[in-house]
């Protein structure tokens, strides 16, 4: 879902606090049942689990939960319905109390820095370059500039953050501590500090380089041959994903693999938060450390978010209904029909008129808004199958025309 996967959507994780997992360690199977990869009618079933069984949550997707099953001296992952689980309803019902949070944009754009009108020709070119993710070049020439003003704050603070979503955080650190020194009321020391702990968190991890991401991770959560495998799939995904839309971008994409408590630590995501395109994915391995269906799903999922991001700025349900549908997501009939239910009613908003920041949006409207998105890219690939979706983001300005087009069609 930066882009946040937040646990509002019918089918979006939603990583649980630690102290929600303690609570649930005394919770059990509430009868026989089936353990499965995943929340589908047809996924793989993975053994059949007896009444009576420990469960650990660790995870949620909507009413589905993704366990640690102890049982007989024997331990499973998988997924269970809430409905199977003692204790999932209070789960579920803090959850739906919880305050959201904010998809993000992943339209990551011009850097907030207010910067003078009569800037120079490279730090419009190094702008220009960050609105379509492409930061190492833009630090590039932000250096070079900052080289012939080292007094100016802003370009300071401009060439840190450039430093930052190119991963070079040490850069980054430099950077911003300048800027604040010679700037201490510009507001940017919640972002320094940030910097700060993730910089010190990175020390520890490994890089592997592809072909068109690097991956970076903890060993002691990924073994190396899965951090391979997660660096194949995420070239890979990079090459489906940029073939069917278009995306091009001549530098590498970082990806971060952490554990759920320090992808929250470090970058001080919600608790149900498991996956983040800030310039970077991040992604929380809530599968304990293995490249499940689920976390392949995430990653994906953020890598729409990141190529997107290079071919300009797009709006929140574009971006939610395309990483929705490329990753391989789908809704079961409830959520259509709940949809549906809503729109008859007047109780969803047009396209055009859909909120570029879902942070305020309760629980409930949000869901919504991720199930609009969902099917509004459906219908466009129904609708406009002759079209299509390249054509339609070489060509931005159709965009809301098409929008109005697409609200008609699934309000009939």
């Amino acid at each position: 879902m930066s882009m946040k996967i937040v646990c509002l959507a019918a089918a979006a994780f939603c990583s649980l606090p630690a102290s929600n997992l303690l609570a649930q360690g005394g919770s059990t199977v509430k009868q026989d049942t089936l353990l499965k990869k995943g929340c589908g009618d047809g996924d793989e079933v993975i053994d059949k689990v007896a009444g009576g069984a420990s469960v650990e949550i660790r995870s949620g997707i909507g009413g589905c939960y993704f366990v640690t099953i102890h049982h007989q001296g024997k331990t499973w992952h998988g997924f269970l319905p809430g409905e199977a689980i003692s204790g999932a309803e209070k789960i579920e019902t803090e959850r739906k109390a919880a305050p959201s949070i904010g998809v993000g944009a992943a339209r990551l754009g011009r850097p907030p820095v207010q910067l003078p009108p009569n800037v120079s020709e490279r730090v419009r070119k190094a702008l220009e370059l960050l609105g379509v993710n492409q930061p190492q070049q833009a630090l590039e020439l932000l250096e070079a500039e900052v080289k012939q003003n080292p007094n100016d704050a802003k370009l300071m603070e401009l060439a840190g953050i450039a430093a930052y979503r190119a991963d070079e955080l040490a850069a980054a650190v430099v950077y911003l501590k300048n800027a604040l020194e010679k700037d201490p009321d510009s507001g940017l020391e919640p972002t320094f500090k940030r910097v700060v702990k993730e910089f010190d968190a990175d020390r520890t991890m490994k890089k592997l380089v592809g072909t068109r991401v690097q991956l970076r991770y903890l060993p002691g959560v990924l073994t190396e041959e899965t951090a391979h495998n997660i660096l194949e799939l995420l070239d890979r995904e990079y090459a489906r994903i940029s073939d069917e839309l278009g995306c091009q971008s001549n530098e590498r994409l970082t990806a971060i693999a952490q554990t759920p408590s320090e992808y929250r630590k470090v970058i001080d995501a919600a608790e149900w938060s498991v996956g983040q395109f800030d310039g970077r994915i991040r992604v929380a391995m809530i599968e304990a450390g293995a490249l499940g269906e689920q976390t392949r799903k995430t990653f994906s999922h953020e890598m729409v978010h990141a190529c997107l991001a290079n071919i300009g700025g797009w709006p929140a349900w574009l971006h939610e209904g395309l990483a929705q549908r490329l990753s391989g997501q789908t809704y079961p009939p409830a959520a259509k029909a709940k949809l549906a239910e809503a729109m008859k009613a007047n109780m969803v908003p047009r396209l055009n008129r859909v909120s570029q920041s879902w942070s305020r949006m309760s629980a409930d409207h949000a869901a919504l808004a991720y199930s609009l998105a969902f099917f509004a890219v459906e219908t466009f690939y129904e609708k406009f199958k002759e079209y299509g979706i390249r054509n339609l983001l070489r060509n931005p300005q159709r965009l809301p025309e098409i929008a109005e087009d697409l609200d008609n069609a699934m309000r009939r």
